[in-house]
């Protein structure tokens, strides 16, 4: 059964937010009339839970009718944009914190769905910029390691100093794995098979239970806390909606 006031179709539960405001705005010919049978339709974080409505008009005017539905649209269409927002917000936090640039490294990370995909390139005498190392990794298969501090936990480690360090670690849950792509100027440490990039001539791929993302430079503290934090809720918001 589904909370509220049953005596027409006043939701008060707090679940669905916005949306029991939807029987105020009902004309009182529809409040006196209508027969309401609701199904949930979850349109993710950011929106409120829509009801949609299957009326028995009885005595209801036709354009009662249409701006009961009109307000409905409207209210589906704003939370559909506030969902696309947040989680685009996220994916920007995500991205910001995990690039990085010192010296002979660059780092960047790329978030499609659920998936995150990180790259490192180094620079290499003679051969100039190379993807010396990259990623794919499922998002909600992986954990992030927690590192202890002073005042409890958090999921990256830190060295704060004249030259300050940030180390995330992800480690993939059991019994799942993740693709590693090196470049050839590596040696394989196991199995692997040829990578797709470059027609094949360039990297190789090999599969990985862990990974540690380490950047250094100013301001890369600041930057691990906010990857790590963007992407546990990204994980916990969206990744469980589409797998």
């Amino acid at each position: 059964m589904l909370r509220g006031n049953y005596a027409g179709w006043g939701v008060k539960s707090s679940s669905t937010g916005g949306c029991g405001g939807v029987w105020g705005a009902l004309p009182q010919s529809l409040r006196d009339s209508a027969v309401v049978f609701s199904t949930r339709r979850s349109m993710g974080r950011g929106a409120c839970s829509l009801w949609l409505i299957f009326l028995g008009l009885g005595e209801a005017r036709s354009e009662d009718v249409v701006r009961v539905l009109v307000a409905v649209l409207v209210m589906a269409l704003v939370g559909q944009v506030a969902y696309a927002s947040d989680r685009a917000a996220l994916i920007a936090q995500i991205e910001a914190g995990g690039q990085n640039e010192h010296e002979d490294r660059r780092h960047a990370v790329e978030v499609d769905e659920c998936q995150l995909t990180t790259y490192f390139w180094k620079k290499v005498e003679g051969e100039g910029w190379v993807l010396w190392t990259s990623f794919k990794i499922p998002m909600l298969l992986v954990d992030l390691a927690e590192s202890k501090t002073k005042d409890g936990f958090r999921h990256f480690f830190a060295a704060d100093g004249e030259m300050p360090v940030a180390v995330i670690n992800l480690k993939a849950k059991e019994g799942t794995d993740f693709a590693h792509e090196k470049s050839v100027l590596r040696k394989p440490k196991g199995e692997f098979v040829s990578s797709q990039r470059n027609g094949g001539d360039t990297h190789f791929i090999e599969r990985q239970t862990d990974v540690i993302i380490m950047h250094v430079g100013p301001g890369v503290i600041e930057k691990a806390e906010m990857f790590t934090k963007a992407y546990i809720r990204y994980v916990q918001e969206y990744c469980s909606f589409i797998g």
